[in-house]
């Protein structure tokens, strides 16, 4: 198994926990509206890795009034 093995489970076990959130919600809202859409669900940020850090350019802090 390669170095980045345990990093890979843990984005996997990141996401699966997010779709559990995601079902823990729509279970609880469901009797409102059984066919409601959750969705742009994205990654805004990310810190680390092989590729260094990355921020969402609308969520880039900007030079303006500094």
């Amino acid at each position: 198994m390669g170095q980045g093995f345990g990093f890979l489970i843990g984005k996997s076990l990141f996401l699966l926990r997010l779709q559990i959130g995601l079902l823990t919600i729509y279970d609880m809202c469901k009797a409102a509206d059984r066919g409601m859409v959750m969705g742009n669900v994205r990654v805004l940020a990310k810190h680390g890795g092989k590729s260094g850090d990355w921020v969402a350019p609308e969520c880039a802090p900007t030079s303006e009034g500094d």
